[in-house]
């Protein structure tokens, strides 16, 4: 097998970073549950439309990903798991180091992390369907 050579910066942006988020049992059992697309792969979908979607001026990303981050904040998720009985789960996902610097530059200008913005991601991503009978948003 040929050995491709890339530049150490390139390597450096391709490189993998861990991230711990917050989902619900339910969310994370849809994204263990598919045989062909891993957990992190399925972050990483959620993430790259909402990023690309950005980028190409859609003005309706970075106030719908506050709005979901603001509803699933510590406090909010302490009251669904006392109103509802669901628990949240903590998940590793792992990103290229190119996505976590998107995420930066275009969501920490407005406070929110790159955990915050993987939680939002992949709620506005899984299909509701899929979590039925709990759906703990609008």
């Amino acid at each position: 097998m040929r050995e491709s050579k890339q530049s150490e910066p390139a390597q450096d942006l391709l490189a993998m970073k861990s991230v711990n988020i917050f989902m619900t049992q339910q969310t994370r059992d849809v994204l263990d549950g598919n045989p062909e697309e891993n957990r992190s792969r399925a972050v990483r979908r959620f993430a790259s439309i909402l990023i690309t979607a950005h980028d190409a001026g859609n003005a309706k990303i970075l106030p719908e990903v506050s709005r979901v981050v603001a509803l699933t904040g510590p406090t909010e998720r302490r009251i669904i798991r006392r109103t509802v009985g669901v628990e949240w789960v903590k998940a590793i996902v792992w990103l290229p180091r190119d996505m976590m610097l998107s995420v930066d530059r275009i969501f920490g200008p407005s406070g929110i992390t790159p955990s915050e913005f993987l939680r939002a991601a992949v709620i506005m991503g899984v299909k509701p369907s899929e979590l039925t009978p709990f759906v703990p948003f609008p």
